[in-house]
């Protein structure tokens, strides 16, 4: 019994694997272009491969029979170290897009003054048609001075 339970936790970490190195190839993928737009998706999804992993490790862990232990655990090993390493490449990746480089600041900088360009010639535009009214009648209201009875 213990040995079906052992071999389907090794059969689903094998599944598990074959995921994170699917997942791994994505990611590398994505850091070869210029502008990676999914590599925040993909190292989330890598993150969930990694608790998922370690939580399989920890239930055959307390299954295994100690003579396999080591290998499993070096097996174990393999998969955080990869998981680790693309994690770091994909953070150092994320970091270098934010800093912008002075050409995209100074872009970003003709940008915002064209849409305030914009936003100014909307506000005239929005001034005008509110002074054109139309002409209509003057109304007065006759005062009355009487006082009023009860």
């Amino acid at each position: 019994m213990a040995d079906d339970v052992i071999s389907r936790l090794k059969m689903h970490r094998g599944i598990l694997g074959t995921s994170v190195t699917k997942q791994i190839k994505s990611i590398e993928t994505e850091l070869r272009n210029e502008t990676p737009v999914n590599l925040e998706e993909f190292i989330e999804i890598l993150k969930e491969f990694a608790i998922e992993l370690e939580s399989l490790d920890n239930e055959m862990h307390k299954l295994i029979d100690p003579k396999q232990l080591e290998a499993d655990v070096n097996t174990a090993m393999e998969y955080r170290e990869k998981i680790t390493i693309w994690k770091f490449r994909v953070n150092k990746k994320l970091n270098s897009l934010r800093i912008s480089t002075p050409n995209e600041i100074s872009h970003k900088i003709t940008q915002y003054k064209s849409e305030i360009t914009l936003d100014a010639s909307l506000k005239n535009t929005l001034e005008n048609i509110f002074q054109e009214k139309e002409n209509l009648p003057k109304l007065s209201i006759q005062r009355c001075y009487h006082e009023m009875s009860q």
